[in-house]
C-alpha cells in the first residue's frame, strides 16, 4: 500500500495506492500524518490508484478529515474507482467529506 504525495500551490496531494486492509491502517496513518507535517491549507485525497479500501482504512480517512478539519484545512477526495465509490458512499463518507469525480474538480472544491 504505497502512498505517494505532491504540493501544488498550496495543496497537498495524496496518493494510495492498491489496497488499503485493517492490518495496513496505521501504517497508513503514518504516511498521511508525515505528509500533512507541512501545514498545508488544503489535502486532495488522489484515489485513482485505491482498488480496495477496508473499514480500518475508512476510520483513518475519518479521523484524517476530523484532524484538518480542526486545523481549518480543506479537504476532498477525487477519481474514486466505482467499487471504492460504493464504499465511501454506503458507509455515508460521502455526507461528511467532499468528493468529486476529477482532480481539477477538487482542486476547484478545495479553493473556495
Amino acid at each position: 500500500m504505497p502512498v505517494s504525495s505532491e504540493r501544488d500551490d498550496g495543496i497537498l496531494i495524496v496518493k494510495p495506492e492498491g489496497r488499503i486492509h485493517s492490518a495496513d491502517a496505521a501504517i497508513f496513518r503514518r504516511e498521511l500524518d508525515s505528509a500533512t507535517e507541512h501545514g498545508d491549507r488544503a489535502v486532495i485525497m488522489d484515489m485513482e490508484s485505491l482498488d480496495y479500501i477496508s473499514s480500518g482504512g475508512l476510520r483513518v480517512m475519518l479521523e484524517f478529515a476530523q484532524i484538518l478539519s480542526e486545523q481549518d484545512a480543506k479537504f476532498a477526495l477525487c477519481s474514486l474507482k466505482s467499487s471504492v465509490n460504493d464504499v465511501f458512499r454506503i458507509s455515508g463518507f460521502d455526507r461528511v467529506v467532499t468528493i468529486c469525480t476529477t482532480r481539477d474538480e477538487a482542486v476547484a472544491a478545495v479553493s473556495r
